[in-house]
């Protein structure tokens, strides 16, 4: 059976903070990536997966879970931006999704 991407903000068994056509859409900006766009779909997911768990495990994010029950560290609260705006608690921000993407 096939790893499904669940990339729905705050949920309970998200398990990546962007989904493959987020991704997808990341590196059509870049360079240099022959790797991804020679990769299968599933190799894809996999990846996205380990690329948050990796970005969960190793990065100590600003803010704080902005609920309990969530899988992953994104949402927060009290998290800002570089301008110092405050980062909404309902999204994914969209230097985490290209963090995920290029970990990836």
């Amino acid at each position: 059976m096939a790893l499904v991407i669940n990339a729905t903000v705050g949920d309970e068994n998200a398990n990546s903070y962007c989904t493959l056509d987020e991704a997808e859409a990341y590196f059509e900006r870049r360079l240099h990536k022959s790797a991804w766009d020679d990769a299968t779909d599933d190799d894809k997911t996999v990846a996205l997966v380990w690329a948050t768990f990796l970005l969960d495990t190793q990065i100590t994010w600003y803010g704080y879970k902005y609920t309990q029950a969530q899988a992953l560290q994104w949402p927060r609260a009290g998290a800002i931006d570089r301008g110092g705006y405050a980062i909404a608690s309902d999204e994914i921000p969209a230097t985490v999704i290209a963090a995920t993407s290029e970990y990836a």
